[in-house]
């Protein structure tokens, strides 16, 4: 896999205790450990200045460079470049092999997977800098306030304006939408015990709470909602 996401793990084993819990297939254990959900992919960095992000493998990322750097900073690094987007998230622009293989598409106990979501403060700028990295607009519009743009690796990225929101948002974020079913989830999280960030009423007319925000250890979030 070409797209994936960073979290950093500076305790590996709870991390990866983390991950076991909510069923994610562990793809490999050490050098670096992955795990994954269906399509997407967590690399647990364990090195002390690994920061949470979206990594990216191309075998040259000169021609995109050229453009960024007209508009942001780029920091080289030993094995591509790293840029950052208005919404705080670190892109890992790497040149190396991947070293994330391809998924089984073994299912955690998460529900649907729908994508990346991230909360940005200036969406016309986010979605000009995806657009430079391979990604294409798959739903949405920019004018809207939300956006929904996918590469050719499968990875798909929702960019919201602010105060889109009512609940906390950690950037980036995994998102699933269970189509009403949520309760069952809620429980099975709860049952695994795994901590929730945040309990969710706000879109529940009787207080129910139908929306609950996960994190993991390094800093990634988990929007697990009903749609």
């Amino acid at each position: 896999m070409n797209s994936y996401l960073q979290s950093p793990a500076r305790d590996l084993e709870a991390s990866l205790a983390f991950y076991e819990k909510l069923q994610f297939e562990e793809l490999r254990r050490e050098g670096p450990a992955v795990v994954a959900d269906r399509e997407v992919a967590v690399l647990l960095n364990p090195e002390n200045f690994a920061r949470p992000g979206i990594v990216l493998h191309r075998s040259s990322w000169d021609t995109e460079v050229v453009e960024i750097e007209k508009t942001r900073r780029v920091h080289p690094q030993p094995d591509g470049h790293l840029v950052a987007d208005p919404s705080g998230v670190w892109l890992y622009l790497k040149t190396s092999e991947s070293p994330v293989p391809t998924a089984s598409g073994q299912a955690s106990i998460l529900g649907t997977y729908a994508g990346l979501c991230l909360e940005t403060t200036d969406i016309g700028r986010s979605l000009n800098l995806y657009r430079l990295l391979g990604f294409e607009t798959d739903k949405g519009d920019a004018d809207q306030g939300w956006v929904v743009c996918k590469n050719s690796d499968g990875m798909s990225i929702s960019l919201m304006n602010p105060g889109c929101c009512p609940h906390l948002f950690f950037n980036p974020s995994l998102t699933y939408f269970n189509g009403g079913g949520n309760l069952p989830i809620i429980a099975a999280i709860q049952e695994a015990g795994i901590p929730i960030a945040e309990e969710i009423t706000h879109f529940n007319e009787e207080g129910v709470v139908d929306n609950v925000i996960l994190r993991d250890p390094g800093g990634i979030g988990m929007f697990v909602f009903n749609d």
